[in-house]
């Protein structure tokens, strides 16, 4: 039990930090050419009042993104001040941009690209009061079976944009005197990821599914699957998330009332 605590402890923690879930104001496609950025209404991508005006302009061309700012504006890349006009997004490497309380940086999803905004001082950390948990029970720790079988599936986020993701196999397990399986991704070199819905999804738990990090198997393909580590998608704290949504092949047709609830204190 002391090892879920810590565990939800440090997720908590996270959740506070400047570049967190909750600090997150703002996710804007860009449109192909020239994006305008700063509080200001006529820019084409408007932040939040308290960022200047006119910062400057994004432009995007095909898989690249410049960053011109405007006159006086300067930024943090790293620990280098820039004011010129610099690549900022190209072949999927981005640059993390700091401006006062704000951060940014491009995104892709699918065949579009996105602005992703931070503000290490949105009032949404400071109004965050804890997750609503389901009890801890050892019983919820399964042990499960890899079972390779390479697939290709086509996942859906909230956004409404499908995109295809590799699979190595299943994981296999008992629950509830029923034999059930989940569709594994890539969590890394040591784990499994895995998106999930069952019978409490939409009700006690969170309508888009639930998320899990698993030990990726011994040599025996054995491994262990631990519910009251499932945790909320980031949609859950943000409406400025691109969450994946689960697979319809990993619905639980049993109630999994372990790890976190449908969270409503943000």
């Amino acid at each position: 039990m002391r090892v879920i605590e810590s565990w939800r402890k440090d997720r908590e923690e996270r959740l506070k930090a400047p570049n967190s879930w909750l600090a997150l104001v703002g996710l804007f496609p860009l449109k192909e050419g020239a994006n305008t950025f700063g509080s200001a209404s006529d820019n084409d991508l408007v932040f939040p009042a308290k960022a200047a005006a006119k910062l400057g302009t994004l432009t995007l061309s095909g898989n690249t993104v410049r960053m011109a700012l405007e006159r006086g504006v300067k930024v943090n890349i790293g620990a280098t001040i820039a004011e010129d006009e610099i690549i900022i997004f190209q072949d999927n490497n981005a640059e993390t941009i700091r401006n006062e309380s704000f951060t940014w940086t491009v995104i892709q999803r699918a065949d579009q690209y996105f602005l992703r905004l931070w503000d290490a001082k949105n009032e949404a950390i400071q109004q965050f009061t804890g997750i609503d948990y389901f009890p801890i029970r050892k019983e919820w720790r399964l042990a499960a079976t890899f079972v390779e079988k390479q697939r290709t599936l086509a996942i859906n986020n909230v956004l409404d944009m499908s995109f295809n993701q590799v699979s190595e196999g299943i994981l296999r397990f008992q629950l509830k005197g029923k034999t059930c399986e989940l569709i594994t991704l890539d969590g890394g070199p040591d784990s499994f990821f895995l998106i999930f819905s069952d019978e409490t999804t939409g009700e006690e738990t969170y309508g888009g599914g639930r998320y899990l990090y698993v030990d990726r198997p011994d040599e025996e393909g054995k491994t262990w699957i631990d519910f009251n580590k499932a945790y909320n998608p980031p949609c859950v704290y943000t409406p400025f998330a691109t969450c994946p949504l689960p697979p319809k092949e990993n619905h639980l047709m049993v109630a999994i009332q372990a790890g976190e609830k449908d969270d409503m204190t943000h």
